[in-house]
């Protein structure tokens, strides 16, 4: 092969040689720059499941929390009804002796 070496063909090899390395370098430089974005989305993708962890362990402790409340209302409501019961008792057996005492 021979290659016709005047300046012209020199100059146009030189600049075809620089836009391969320039081509190459940015190839490279673009595999680099998508590489930090995947490292950085993996990075964001674990930070999202680490705060979606603590989501559902503050929603599980609300819950726990909620029944909890639930429950003691319904203990709360149950001893209302008891103590209406008893005090309704009392007031029935207050009028009794009431009623007893004026028929003496």
């Amino acid at each position: 092969l021979m290659l016709d070496l005047e300046r012209d063909n020199v100059a146009e090899l030189l600049e075809r040689w620089t836009a391969y390395a320039n081509d190459q370098k940015s190839g490279q430089s673009v595999e680099a720059r998508l590489k930090a974005v995947q490292d950085q989305h993996d990075a964001m993708d674990a930070e999202l499941a680490t705060l979606f962890e603590q989501l559902e362990a503050k929603v599980q402790h609300h819950n726990t929390q909620n029944d909890l409340l639930r429950s003691v209302c319904v203990a709360l409501g149950l001893e209302m009804k008891a103590f209406d019961e008893v005090y309704g008792a009392v007031q029935a057996h207050r009028l009794e002796m009431a009623m007893e005492d004026d028929a003496k």
